[in-house]
């Protein structure tokens, strides 16, 4: 019988690590500046871009995988 590591510390807020190229999501209230530093910042190799866009009458940021 194998049992599965329990997870440790906080849910990821974003899904950096688990979106596939061409996948997005939506940050809502961020600017794209504080997340393409973060995505530069922790996630190397993997590259993504940063757009400022309106969903639905909400400010936020649109980060998609790139590579």
């Amino acid at each position: 019988m194998t049992s599965q590591p329990k997870p440790t510390g906080r849910p990821p807020k974003y899904p950096w690590r688990t979106i596939e190229i061409g996948e997005s999501f939506f940050a809502p209230g961020r600017s794209s500046k504080s997340l393409q530093h973060d995505a530069a910042r922790y996630y190397r190799p993997r590259r993504y871009t940063c757009r400022k866009i309106s969903l639905k009458g909400i400010i936020g940021t649109k980060v998609t995988r790139t590579e």
